[in-house]
């Protein structure tokens, strides 16, 4: 694959004394040529042709911005001192073909440039679903932030966080949540100088959930917001949610569930103070989630409960 890296198209012209080598049908754009090497092979002149020594033109110079060339133009580190040369056939060797440390940085370059245009750092899960791997998605490069434990993914240009399956609506510093505040109920703001994200509650303007805190979460807990429907009036005893999608749960992990003062369809934020239901948490499963349970208290003034009510669950390993 020697001529992945040796450049033949076209023919050269250089002055005694010069700096510069200048091409007619050359194509040296695109490539980082820095320290490549030229050499002139021009005809004999005698018919029919015989051998002739080829003419060690020089080495390419650096330019600024790095690699950028032009295609019928070459700068030389030190000056021609042959006899002039014009339209003359040549070889001009870059890359691996010359393999010294000088030009290692070249070849790490390109390999850059075709991470860039190729699959990247990082695949795209569907591009591997879709069994059609030439389609992988370029600019796919993944981050990690260490004080906020989180994963960036870069794609087509655009960076947005993932970690741990979870997936945002929005993302930006704490103070650019307001810009969201009127976002649909069960939409995702996550705050980057706070490490965790917000939920809508829902539909009304700035009916935000408490933070749930990423840190946290990556150290092996986790924590969330839902709903538990003891069912249309009259209601019933008992209810009970069941949160699963929690594969950082251990067998033996500690969890608790509490009613949070949150108005949902059935009930505003103070009957939530006033007169709630009795809730717990238990029936843990490993790598799976855990069951939070309702009960209307005794001395409940209604009977039993009914609707839905707002509460609040975390787990720890």
């Amino acid at each position: 694959m020697v001529e992945r890296f040796v450049l033949t198209n076209g023919t050269i012209s250089v002055a005694m004394g010069g700096s510069t080598v200048t091409g007619v049908g050359t194509t040296f754009a695109g490539r980082d040529l820095e320290a490549a090497m030229v050499w002139a092979v021009p005809p004999s002149g005698n018919s029919p042709p015989t051998a002739i020594s080829p003419i060690f033109v020089g080495f390419i110079d650096a330019i600024d911005p790095r690699g950028i060339y032009d295609n019928l133009s070459l700068p030389l580190l030190v000056p021609y001192l042959g006899a002039a040369l014009v339209g003359v056939p040549y070889v001009l060797c870059y890359g691996p073909a010359i393999a010294n440390g000088a030009t290692q940085a070249s070849v790490f370059s390109r390999f850059i440039s075709w991470l860039e245009n190729n699959m990247g750092l990082s695949a795209n899960y569907a591009d591997l679903l879709g069994g059609n791997p030439e389609a992988f998605v370029p600019n796919n490069a993944a981050f990690f932030d260490p004080p906020t434990k989180m994963v960036w993914l870069w794609t087509d240009g655009v960076l947005t966080p993932a970690v741990a399956g979870l997936s945002f609506d929005a993302a930006g510093l704490f103070s650019g949540r307001t810009a969201h505040d009127s976002a649909a109920q069960g939409y995702v703001y996550f705050a980057s100088d706070q490490g965790g994200y917000y939920r809508k509650n829902s539909a009304t303007s700035g009916d935000w959930s408490p933070l749930v805190d990423i840190v946290a979460l990556a150290s092996g807990s986790n924590q969330d917001i839902d709903i538990i429907d003891f069912g249309a009036f009259p209601g019933a005893s008992n209810a009970s949610l069941v949160i699963t999608g929690e594969a950082g749960i251990g067998a033996g992990a500690v969890v608790e569930a509490w009613i949070i003062p949150q108005s949902t369809a059935d009930h505003s934020a103070d009957e939530h103070v006033a007169e709630p239901p009795k809730i717990s948490a238990g029936a843990v499963v490993a790598a799976t989630g855990l069951t939070i349970y309702g009960m209307t208290p005794v001395a409940h003034g209604e009977g039993v409960c009914y609707g839905q009510w707002s509460v609040g669950w975390r787990w720890r390993n």
